[in-house]
């Protein structure tokens, strides 16, 4: 259950945070995590590795949510 809120932080965070920063948080945070799961002997690196590809090649494929939403428009 932990693990629930403290993902449920880390997308509240990565909602607020700009756009150009997402990605860096997301990527920290996975990152903290696969090494806390390995360092704890949990799983090994290569479980790690490949679950990271494959979230990587699945979220790849999913189709873009903005991608006919119109630009934003200038304020006057």
């Amino acid at each position: 259950m932990p693990h629930a809120a403290v993902t449920s932080c880390v997308v509240v965070v990565i909602t607020a945070a700009p756009t150009w920063l997402q990605p860096i948080i997301g990527a920290t945070w996975a990152s903290v995590i696969g090494f806390g799961l390995i360092a704890d002997g949990r799983h090994r690196p290569s479980d790690v590795v490949m679950s990271v590809l494959v979230v990587v090649c699945l979220g790849a494929l999913l189709p873009d949510p903005w991608a006919d939403s119109p630009p934003p428009r200038a304020r006057s």
